[in-house]
């Protein structure tokens, strides 16, 4: 899908994205498959960075506390219309505002590509991670943005949108995580293909499918803090 124009900054764009951002997309349907695939069975204390509409924090609801920290306005907004439990903050992915050590479990889904600096983001991730604490990380693929992946929305207005986007390697989210305290403990790619099938077929673009199957759109990181 193509967007009008040129990308909108990222703040601009997720403040447009507010109201439709919970409608479930392929690219969301693969994040969350690839969470369920990677998160640890537990945890006392979690951090969602850019939680949006708190959407994953309420999809992901377990026994411990669930925090989430985003810096546009509108989509934390949504997140308290929903009535959960979780507590919500304003910040920056560069300056989050928890202590060192904060949780047990960060995760940050799919809004690291939204930043050039991916050093910096992994340094505040691995900061507020205790030690021997997961940090969770989802990214658009970088072989999708090679092959003109755009992320787009649609927002309230009936028009498509598209988010500023920065290609960030697979060896370059290592390196920065490595450089930040973060040791790698696995990493999942997942490719169009049949469990996204059926938005392809939704939007009558089932030609699309077939010549993009087997595309990788979604990488996974699971890292542990050291010491």
């Amino acid at each position: 899908m193509s967007a009008r124009g040129g990308a909108l900054p990222a703040r601009e764009a997720y403040r447009l994205w507010a109201a439709t951002y919970d409608e479930t997309t392929a690219m969301n349907a693969l994040d969350e498959s690839a969470v369920a695939r990677l998160a640890p069975a537990w945890f006392r204390r979690m951090l969602d960075a850019a939680c949006g509409t708190g959407r994953s924090l309420a999809a992901h609801a377990r026994t411990g506390t669930r925090v989430g920290v985003d810096i546009v306005p509108e989509m934390l907004a949504v997140a308290r219309r929903r009535g959960d439990a979780m507590r919500l903050a304003c910040g920056d992915l560069l300056a989050l505002p928890f202590a060192r050590g904060s949780f047990d479990l960060v995760t940050c889904r799919l809004a690291l590509g939204h930043l050039a600096d991916l050093a910096g983001a992994y340094r505040e991730l691995a900061r507020v991670a205790e030690r021997g604490g997961t940090v969770l990380v989802t990214d658009v693929h970088p072989e999708a943005a090679r092959r003109g992946m755009r992320r787009t929305f649609r927002g309230a207005d009936g028009e498509v949108h598209a988010a500023e986007h920065h290609r960030h390697e697979l060896d370059a989210h290592a390196a920065a995580a490595r450089a930040a305290g973060l040791a790698l403990e696995e990493r999942f790619e997942a490719a169009i293909g049949p469990e996204i099938e059926r938005f392809f077929r939704e939007a009558g673009a089932l030609e699309s499918y077939e010549k993009q199957r087997g595309l990788p759109v979604l990488a996974a990181f699971r890292f542990a803090r050291r010491g």
